[in-house]
């Protein structure tokens, strides 16, 4: 019996193929990060607008089903359970949706501070909007949500009220 002998080959990688797959995956991580962090603000600006516009709805709704004014203004702090009533009306600190019947104010539904979002209003004097049955809102406002420090590659989105109380959220593409 003959035992046949076979070239010895070692197995592995050599190193330039290693730095070769290396480099490969560094250019391929440099091209998925930025569009990376891109998606993820995105996505942050549109849950938020899309909570707030979800809001707005749910007080509209509420106001034309029991026949009670609702409101729905901007809470005075994080996380607060009373309405700013100063001048300026800071929606990033969450908002607050409640009705009323027969005087006597109810909380409805409350939102968390919405962090890392700048939300501002076409009237900055506007911290409330009332919604009756068969009146809709008591005025026209768009709010404006920008992701902070994202700079324009990142749309933002603007919630737009209309007099009947309808909202509808567009892409805003000029946040800085």
């Amino acid at each position: 019996m003959t035992i046949k002998t076979y070239p010895y080959r070692p197995g592995g990688f050599t190193l330039i193929e290693v730095l070769i797959v290396l480099a490969l995956i560094g250019v391929m991580t440099a091209i998925a990060v930025p569009s990376m962090a891109r998606y993820v603000n995105n996505a942050k600006v549109s849950g938020a607008a899309t909570e707030m516009l979800y809001g707005l709805r749910a007080a509209r709704s509420q106001a034309m089903a029991t026949g009670n004014v609702v409101t729905f203004c901007a809470a005075s702090a994080a996380n607060s359970s009373t309405c700013n009533t100063s001048g300026t009306a800071d929606w990033a600190n969450g908002w607050i949706m409640f009705s009323t019947k027969g005087g006597t104010a109810s909380e409805d539904k409350r939102s968390n501070q919405i962090k890392g979002m700048t939300i501002t209003s076409s009237q900055t004097t506007v911290n409330a909007l009332t919604f009756a049955a068969g009146i809709g809102s008591t005025s026209t406002l768009t709010f404006t949500l920008c992701k902070t420090g994202a700079g324009s590659s990142t749309p933002g989105r603007q919630i737009v009220v209309g007099t009947n109380g309808k909202a509808v959220i567009k892409t805003y593409n000029t946040c800085t």
